[in-house]
C-alpha cells in the first residue's frame, strides 16, 4: 500500500474512534408515561397501562403502595381493578430495564363511591293525569345513566337516561318496575320501586262523547329459534331467562311471536305470573297442526291475561303457504278489557319469507298480494294489526337485482298505495335508519294496521327497544331481533248502565227441597245472566245456571237439597258477563226438609200389607 494512501486509512479509523458508541440503554431513555389524575369508581371494572418507552427489553416493573383491591403486573405494567375502598391514593411505580437503567414516576388515584338509589317510593300517579318524577342517586361519577331493567311501568310512563320518570299513565293498578343508575365509569345500583295508579279519566275528560279511554300495547319479536340450541343461542336456560326478563320489562298487553320452537321452553315462558298464550300448533288453533310440526319455527302468542282473551284462534292464507315461506299466518280475534271496559281487534302474526335473494322478494311479494286480498274482503270495517317479522324494509327491499343494481322497491309497496285504508307504524323508523335486528341495518320487524286501528295510535309510540342495554351478549344468548312496541288508545262509548231484578222468590216464601220452581227476573242491557242458590244467607253459593238469556226473564229449576231445613235461603241473579251488576232475594225464604213423601197407591190397591210389594218382597 502507498504510504499516502496508509497515512489516509490510519485518519479516518483516528476520526471513526473519536465518535462517541450507542448508550447502553439504547438511543431513547427509560422514560414511565406522563398521566393527568386517575380515576375509577369503587367497584367499577378498571385497567390502566404504565407502559414504559426506550430502555432495553425486556422491562420490569413494580408498584408501591397499592391501593385496596388492585393488583399489578409486573411484566406488563398494567393495574387492574375493581377499587374497593373510596378515597384519594397516590402510588409509585418503577420500571427497570436489562441493561440497569431504571425510571420511577408517582402517580394519583381518585376512587370515587359506588353510586346508590337515594329514592326509597314514587309518589301515586293518577290514570289520565301528567306524572313527572326526578329519580335521585347519591355518589358515583357523572353523567350518570338510569334503564328500567326489571318489573315494568304502567302504559303512558317512560323512565330517561337522566332518570325522569315521565307521562301521562293510561291504566291503573300496582306496578314493581326495577331500576338501574350506572356512572360513567360502570359502576352500577339497582332498586326495585313500588307505584300506584289510582283510576281516572284519561286526558282529564271523557274524550267529548261520553266514553274512556281503553290503553292497549302491542309488541312482536322474532326470538331466534327459541328453544332449539343446534341452531339459534345454545344456552336454552339462559335464552328463556333472558326472555322473560325483556317481557317482563317492557309490559306489554300481547305479544306477536316468531321462531318458537320447543314446546317445552315456551310452556314455562308462558307460565309467568299473569300471562298466557299458544303456537301455532296448538290443538286451540284450527288447522295449526296441518301446518305447523313440533320442531319447526312457529309463530305464536304470549299476553297478558287479565287485560287479552282470545275469542277465536286459526291459521289463514294456507293456499299461499310456498309464498309465505311455509309459514302461513296465525290469525286471533282478541278482546281487550280495562275497568269493565272492552274493545275486540283483530291480530295476525306473521313471519315472511328470509333472505334477500330475488325468489324470496318474489315470494314475499306474492304474500302481501294475497294478505291484501284476504284483509280487503274479511275484514273492511274491522281494527286489525299485523305484526311480525316481514323479513323485508317498507321504504325500499334489501334486494338488488345485482350487486351494481339499486335496492328494488319495497315487496309491500301494494299496501303503502292505500295509505286511507293501510298504515305501516314502523315505517318513520324506516326512514330514520333505525334497525330492528342486531347486524342487519334495515329495519325488518313491522307492525301494519287498519285506518280503524290507526286512529286509536298513540302517536309516535312505536319504537325498536334495545334489550342489548341491559342483557349482556343479547345477541348469542337471547335473538338477533330487537322488540317492536307500539300504544294504542281506544275512546270507548261507555254503555247505558244495565238494571237488574230478581223478582222471585224475593224473601218469605216457603219451598220444599227437590220441588220444581219458577225463577224469575226483569233486566234490561243485559244479554244473559248467571243464577245462584245460598242455603246460608249468602256466605257459600251454588251455580243454579251459568248463562241463561236474560230476555227470558224466567228459569225452571229445582230447589236444591239441604240437610236440614233453613230459614236462610237466597236466589242471585247476575250479568253473565260482569258480574257485579247483580241482584239478590230481598230477604230469606225457608226451604224445608224432607223432600215429599210420594205414596205407591198401585201397590194399595192390589192389597199389600204395609211394607209389603204386590208380590210380597219388603220394600
Amino acid at each position: 500500500m502507498p504510504f499516502a494512501r496508509m497515512l489516509g486509512t490510519l485518519a479516518v479509523l483516528a476520526f471513526l474512534g473519536a465518535c462517541p458508541g450507542p448508550t447502553p440503554g439504547g438511543n431513547t431513555p427509560l422514560q414511565l408515561p406522563e398521566l393527568e389524575q386517575l380515576e375509577t369508581t369503587e367497584g367499577a371494572p378498571f385497567e390502566q397501562s404504565f407502559a414504559a418507552t426506550g430502555g432495553t427489553p425486556p422491562l420490569r416493573y413494580s408498584l408501591e403502595k397499592l391501593p385496596p383491591g388492585l393488583f399489578f403486573t409486573t411484566g406488563q405494567g398494567l393495574l387492574k381493578g375493581p377499587a374497593t375502598v373510596p378515597g384519594p391514593y397516590t402510588f409509585t411505580v418503577q420500571v427497570k430495564d436489562s441493561a440497569g437503567a431504571v425510571n420511577a414516576r408517582t402517580y394519583p388515584l381518585r376512587v370515587h363511591p359506588a353510586p346508590a338509589v337515594s329514592t326509597t317510593s314514587l309518589p301515586a300517579a293518577t290514570v289520565g293525569e301528567t306524572y313527572t318524577v326526578q329519580l335521585q342517586a347519591s355518589d358515583g361519577q357523572g353523567p350518570l345513566r338510569w334503564t328500567l331493567v326489571g318489573g315494568s311501568l304502567p302504559s303512558g310512563l317512560t323512565l330517561g337516561e337522566d332518570g325522569q320518570l315521565t307521562g301521562v299513565p293510561l291504566e291503573s293498578g300496582s306496578f314493581s318496575p326495577s331500576v338501574r343508575v350506572q356512572d360513567v365509569h360502570g359502576a352500577q345500583a339497582m332498586k326495585l320501586l313500588g307505584l300506584m295508579v289510582r283510576p281516572g279519566t284519561p286526558d282529564g275528560g271523557d274524550g267529548g262523547d261520553g266514553g274512556t279511554s281503553l290503553a292497549f300495547s302491542a309488541a312482536n319479536w322474532n326470538v331466534e329459534w327459541f328453544g332449539y340450541a343446534s341452531q339459534g343461542p345454545t344456552d336454552d336456560a339462559l335464552q328463556l331467562d333472558n326472555v322473560k326478563t325483556v317481557i317482563t320489562t317492557v309490559g306489554a298487553d300481547f305479544w306477536g311471536l316468531q321462531e318458537l320452537v320447543d314446546a317445552e321452553e315456551f310452556n314455562a315462558l308462558k307460565q309467568m305470573p299473569g300471562y298466557d298464550g299458544f303456537m301455532a300448533n296448538d290443538p286451540i288453533v284450527e288447522f295449526g297442526t296441518s301446518y305447523y310440526d313440533p320442531d319447526e319455527q312457529k309463530v305464536g302468542i304470549l299476553f297478558r291475561s287479565d287485560v287479552v282473551s282470545v275469542q277465536d284462534a286459526r291459521i289463514i292464507l294456507t293456499s299461499s303457504n310456498y309464498e309465505f315461506g311455509t309459514r302461513p299466518p296465525l290469525q286471533v280475534k282478541l278482546r281487550i278489557t280495562r275497568n269493565g271496559t272492552s274493545v275486540d281487534l283483530v291480530a295476525i302474526v306473521l313471519h315472511m319469507k328470509a333472505f334477500n335473494d330475488t325468489g324470496s322478494y318474489n315470494r314475499r311479494k306474492n304474500a302481501a298480494v294475497a294478505l291484501k286480498s284476504y284483509l280487503d274482503a274479511q275484514f273492511p270495517n274491522t281494527p286489525f294489526i299485523v305484526l311480525g317479522d316481514w323479513n323485508d324494509d317498507v321504504d325500499v327491499s334489501i334486494t338488488r337485482e345485482s350487486s351494481s343494481s339499486p335496492y328494488l322497491p319495497t315487496p309491500y309497496q301494494n299496501f303503502l298505495d292505500y295509505p286511507a285504508d293501510y298504515t305501516f307504524l314502523t315505517r318513520p323508523l324506516s326512514l330514520a335508519n333505525v334497525r330492528s335486528t342486531v347486524s342487519n341495518t334495515a329495519f325488518i320487524d313491522h307492525q301494519l294496521v287498519s285506518n280503524e286501528l290507526q286512529a286509536a295510535y298513540v302517536s309516535n309510540s312505536a319504537q325498536a327497544l334495545r334489550p342489548d342495554e341491559y342483557i349482556p351478549q343479547y345477541k348469542d344468548t337471547t335473538s338477533d331481533h330487537y322488540p317492536v312496541l307500539s300504544r294504542f288508545r281506544f275512546n270507548v262509548t261507555s254503555p247505558p248502565p244495565s238494571t237488574l231484578r230478581l223478582t222471585s222468590p224475593n224473601g218469605g216464601e216457603q219451598l220444599t227441597s227437590s220441588t220444581v220452581q219458577t225463577l224469575t227476573w226483569t233486566a234490561d242491557g243485559i244479554s244473559s245472566v248467571r243464577l245462584e242458590f245460598s242455603p246460608d244467607n249468602g256466605l257459600t253459593w251454588q251455580v243454579l245456571a251459568p248463562s241463561v238469556p236474560a230476555a227470558s226473564g224466567q228459569y225452571t229449576w229445582t230447589v236444591p237439597s239441604v240437610t236440614a231445613t233453613t230459614a236462610q235461603a237466597l236466589v242471585r241473579v247476575s250479568d253473565a258477563s260482569a258480574p257485579a251488576a247483580a241482584d239478590q232475594s230481598d230477604t230469606a225464604f225457608t226451604v224445608s226438609w224432607p223432600p215429599p213423601v210420594f205414596i205407591d197407591e198401585l201397590n194399595s190397591t192390589l192389597g199389600s200389607s204395609p211394607g209389603k210389594r204386590a208380590d210380597g218382597s219388603d220394600f
